[in-house]
């Protein structure tokens, strides 16, 4: 009887070390995924953070962009007075009032 016994309390002890590894390994798993995501969070605040900057520099500068879609790309409107060779120039692009728009260099 003795034998049965010192089996079970091993097969119990085994099952408890799995189940607490497991639990172990869920605990780390889900910190490295927290310290991942608050890595992620710090960037995308310094991100923000540098485009108020350059936002509220633009702003000060009397600048008002026009931001629109031009076939899934980032494309603004421009002016077609485009200096002194290039007099009412036409984009490919237009805006739903009329205004040519231009897709900037790098997107």
């Amino acid at each position: 009887m003795t034998w049965f016994s010192a089996k079970w309390i091993a097969l119990t002890a085994a099952g408890f070390v799995g189940m607490s590894a497991m639990a172990w390994a869920s605990v780390w798993w889900q910190r490295n995924a927290v310290n991942e995501l608050t890595e992620q969070k710090t960037a995308l605040e310094a991100d923000i953070a540098e485009m108020q900057v350059n936002a509220a520099a633009l702003a000060k500068k009397g600048a008002r962009i026009k931001i629109d879609n031009c076939g899934g790309r980032l494309c603004v409107a421009v002016n077609t007075d485009q200096g002194q060779s290039h007099v009412d120039w036409r984009g490919a692009w237009h805006a739903a009032d009329g205004a040519p728009l231009a897709i900037p260099k790098g997107y």
